[in-house]
């Protein structure tokens, strides 16, 4: 059993850094071809730009401690407390929304985001902005239990 145990776990540690390791590839590997000044240094601004934002999204994590709805624009600002606290807009159609389908305060969520987004709340025409750090692009919720019993 050891003897299919330990390379079994040598692979799935080494697939899974793999796939969270960002790869910035060189110029060779994008197509951009290499920018020279007088002492012939690589100019990788062209590299490390606004792509690689995109491949480390914003992560948060914890329990849902309040829920805003947006009712002058769809969706809802949800307040994330520890671990990895945040204040995100989950709006219907752009953010997914996996495990149980629940934003309720007492669940845990965990998912990322991405900055940008506006939630809007009051009622029209007078509307108050919520501030948010931005839009979750995918979230996951906990199972509460309906009793103490369960």
């Amino acid at each position: 059993m050891k003897q299919l145990l330990v390379p079994l776990l040598f692979w799935a540690l080494l697939f899974s850094a793999m796939a969270v390791t960002p790869s910035y590839g060189g110029p060779s590997a994008s197509g951009i071809a290499r920018d020279t000044t007088e002492n012939d240094t690589p100019d990788f601004s062209l590299l490390v730009g606004a792509d690689m934002t995109a491949a480390v999204p914003l992560a948060f994590g914890g329990r849902i401690l309040a829920v805003v709805p947006c009712t002058c624009s769809a969706g809802l600002a949800l307040k994330v407390g520890p671990p990895r606290p945040a204040y995100v807009l989950y709006q219907p159609g752009v953010s997914i929304l996996f495990s149980f389908y629940n934003l309720l305060p007492p669940d845990y969520a965990l998912g990322t985001y991405k900055p940008g987004g506006v939630c809007l709340t009051g009622t029209p025409p007078v509307c108050l902005t919520v501030p948010t750090l931005g839009t979750v692009t995918l979230v996951g919720t906990s199972l509460t239990p309906l009793s103490p019993s369960i």
